[in-house]
């Protein structure tokens, strides 16, 4: 069964089940006005509101969406007012201990939950694309809240504010001429208006070289630490803090020295 599970039941007198096809999972019925026809077998269609029409002594899993759909159809024609369409419009919950129902407001809870991680995973995507686009801060800095805070430690320093972001970025655009972002394994909590979000990050990058040295391939493996705000109805990056684990030349590797000289933590 999908989506909000109901029990729906149907005053016997003015509804009787007429048969019932087997073969084709089928149930007819009549009110005396009309003779309707729903199918039996909820969880093989998809649509918002699954429950269980009682009458007479026999129980069917239906489609109540449709069924409500099918009963107003009919009894437009006829004028009359079918004792199914009220129920259905006001049916009550009832708790089955076998199953965990779920409410219209829970589904737009989980939906909104859904669509607000999708959303922060975009932001957090953005940003990295940008990164590895020769660090565009005129792109990085309004991802951030007006007050946000970029915090690279001793590593690479904590910069507050849209402004000092928004110079870090146009400095490190010339500092690191190859750049690529790869975060993974998203943690992200949403409290309303609030969020926070953990990523793994592992980055190869190059820095030039100067007076006519080579380039300097390296390794940065970090863990991201973000707040997020929802301002206006977009979420924002409200702090980004990152856990650098190593940051080395490619030639030496992490494990002979986890740390270039002078980024150590």
């Amino acid at each position: 069964m999908t989506a909000c599970a109901r029990w729906l039941t149907v005053p016997a007198s003015p509804v009787r089940l007429a048969r019932s096809d087997q073969a084709t999972n089928t149930i007819h019925t009549s009110c005396g006005v009309c003779t309707l026809s729903f199918v039996a077998e909820a969880d093989r269609l998809s649509g918002c509101e699954a429950g269980i029409v009682r009458s007479g002594g026999v129980s069917v899993r239906v489609l109540s969406g449709m069924l409500v759909s099918w009963v107003a159809r009919g009894h437009r024609r006829t004028g009359v007012d079918h004792p199914w369409t009220r129920r259905a419009r006001v049916a009550t919950v009832e708790r089955d201990e076998r199953r965990t129902w779920v409410t219209d407001a829970d589904l737009e809870a989980r939906v909104r939950r859904l669509e607000d991680i999708e959303a922060i995973k975009q932001l957090k995507a953005r940003y990295c694309a940008l990164c590895d686009a020769g660090y565009d801060a005129d792109g990085i800095a309004p991802l951030f809240t007006e007050d946000g805070l970029w915090d690279g430690g001793r590593t690479f320093g904590r910069r507050e504010g849209r402004a000092a972001i928004h110079a870090h970025f146009t400095a490190a655009s010339r500092r690191i001429s190859i750049a690529r972002h790869q975060v993974m394994n998203p943690i992200v909590e949403v409290d309303g208006d609030d969020a926070t979000g953990e990523w793994l990050l592992f980055q190869p990058c190059t820095i030039p070289g100067s007076d006519g040295d080579d380039d300097q391939a390296l390794w940065l493996a970090a863990t991201y630490h973000d707040r997020y705000r929802r301002v206006d109805g977009d979420w924002m990056i409200a702090a980004m803090v990152i856990d650098v684990a190593f940051f080395t030349s490619f030639e030496a590797g992490w494990a002979k020295q986890q740390f270039l000289s002078g980024r150590e933590l």
